[in-house]
């Protein structure tokens, strides 16, 4: 079995933290189709990003996989889990993919610049990509927790379901 097994998600059971899990990330997913939208909407130009529909058709199928877990959780269904789990493994490997893709730009943006005079302003007006990496390393952080919650949580609908006993869990950091 796997070895990042939790016995519980912080205070509360399994099933408990894959609900919680399920609806932060039904939450997050609205906002973030509240932003496309909104970005779409603000643009009085009618010249709109293409990758903002991708956006919004991502945070969509986002939505559609935490309402699946959601009922799965509360179902104790392990399919449902492990849907939401595949789901969420591909939308990690895309945010640490945009973490570092935007990491190494503006560390060679900061880097090209170093000796010019640009410099400095370069740097100030990086701020908002700063913010960005922050928000982002903490979506990539609740992801890994999540996955692993729920991972753990379908792990234990699995062997109530064979009748095994409980296998080594990882203890409860």
């Amino acid at each position: 079995m796997c070895c990042c097994r939790l016995q519980s998600c912080c205070c509360c059971a399994l099933r408990e933290g894959s609900l919680a899990v399920g609806i932060i990330d039904l939450i997050l997913s609205a906002i973030g189709i509240g932003l496309q939208v909104w970005s779409i909407v603000s643009t009085g130009s009618g010249v709109i990003n293409p990758y903002v529909f991708g956006n919004i058709g991502v945070y969509g199928i986002s939505i559609v996989f935490s309402i699946i877990l959601i009922f799965g959780a509360l179902k104790n269904n392990a399919c449902s889990c492990l849907a939401w789990v595949i789901w969420s493994s591909i939308c990690l490997a895309l945010d640490i993919a945009l973490l570092v893709w935007i990491c190494v730009g503006t560390f060679v943006l900061v880097g090209l610049t170093a000796g010019s005079g640009l410099g400095a302003v370069i740097a100030i007006g990086l701020i908002p990509v700063y913010i960005t990496i922050a928000i982002l390393v903490v979506l990539v952080i609740f992801l890994i927790y999540g996955i692993m919650v729920v991972n753990s949580f379908r792990q234990e609908l699995n062997e109530a379901a064979a009748g095994y006993p409980a296998s080594y869990p990882m203890q409860a950091v």
